[in-house]
């Protein structure tokens, strides 16, 4: 059987560095930050510092950052990891642009077969 990283350690880790990054980049000359949330598609630059420059972020995509350094890294469902549930909703979510995508259905059966594994009880 494979590895996997442990959830709520892994929600620490990235709301940790979301959390961090803005305050990381003022102790360095250059920083990028991707969004690598894109299945398929290229990362895409939303914060970057050259130099003494200050560090410039796209707005809108900014918001992907912000939302993970708000994390509940205790939840025990998607549904709990914001403070605003219906996040998880809204355009360029990737539970609403991945997950719950229709055309990937086929997936979303795999997906459900090892979620419903995974919630079995051990006797």
């Amino acid at each position: 059987m494979g590895r996997a990283v442990r959830v709520k350690s892994q929600l620490k880790s990235h709301k940790r560095f979301a959390s961090a990054f803005p305050r990381y980049s003022q102790l360095v000359d250059n920083a990028r930050l991707y969004c690598t949330n894109a299945p398929g598609g290229p990362p895409r630059l939303i914060a970057w510092k050259d130099g003494d420059s200050n560090l410039l972020v796209d707005p809108n995509e900014i918001k992907c950052l912000e939302s993970v350094s708000n994390l509940n890294d205790e939840a025990e469902s998607v549904y709990e990891l914001y403070k605003e549930p219906d996040q998880i909703h809204e355009p360029g979510s990737v539970w609403n642009d991945v997950v719950l995508l229709s055309t990937r259905e086929s997936l979303q059966l795999e997906l459900k077969t090892a979620v419903k594994k995974i919630e079995i009880p051990v006797a």
